[in-house]
């Protein structure tokens, strides 16, 4: 695995790689989905659309949120894959009830065979999303050319649009589960019981005054 040493200079220099690049490229490396589940297992894919202006990829280093405790990228034949793991200030227990001493930090794709600017690409990364709903999980990614490099880190400020940043960094919402299939079901039948109930409520109405005339 790449040393922590690397790691942690990689992601100290981010920020300084994205203020001294020229311009903005015609498109990002984004990610989708937009959003996860709380709580959930999800998978999200990077997309790299274009090398950095000629040049031809050859590699990603993409620094993990620090919300995420567990993370597995995707093997894949196109690119390599290492993984650098720092400690947790205390243990914490995992949704499987594993005690977790670590958290993988950063993710290194190395690409098996150079990816042309002209074409696009993409990598996968598994995880559990967070429990709460409204975090913003974002994954700053150095993409590194055969003769230079795009650090895509800027993270917008509140109410800024996305679209109007030279250098975004992924961002990935985590949202409110979506009811399970048992709850979907409790809860049709409860509508459908008090549709009932009031339907005979509405009928017994009725009756009484029929009778009365």
């Amino acid at each position: 695995m790449p040393s922590r040493s690397l790691a942690a200079g990689v992601a100290a220099g981010f920020v300084l790689l994205a203020t001294t690049m020229a311009g903005p490229a015609g498109a990002h490396v984004t990610i989708t989905p937009p959003t996860v589940e709380a709580g959930e297992w999800s998978v999200v894919t990077l997309e790299v659309g274009h090398g950095c202006g000629d040049f031809a990829t050859t590699r990603l280093e993409v620094k993990v949120p620090e919300q995420l405790l567990t993370l597995t990228p995707t093997r894949s034949v196109y690119w390599g894959v290492e993984t650098t793991e720092i400690d947790l200030e205390e243990p914490v227990t995992d949704e499987h009830g594993n005690t977790l001493n670590t958290r993988v930090d950063t993710v290194v794709f190395t690409a098996a065979e150079v990816l042309p600017s002209g074409l696009r690409d993409t990598v996968e990364l598994a995880f559990t999303a967070p429990e709460t709903p409204g975090e913003v999980l974002t994954f700053p990614t150095l993409q590194t050319c055969e003769e230079s490099e795009q650090a895509w880190v800027q993270v917008p400020q509140d109410d800024q649009d996305p679209a109007t940043l030279d250098w975004p960094a992924p961002q990935v919402e985590v949202v409110a589960a979506a009811p399970s299939g048992t709850d979907r079901t409790t809860a049709i039948v409860a509508w459908a019981g008090l549709g009932a109930g009031l339907l005979g409520m509405l009928l017994g109405a009725l009756a009484f005054a029929h009778s009365r005339r």
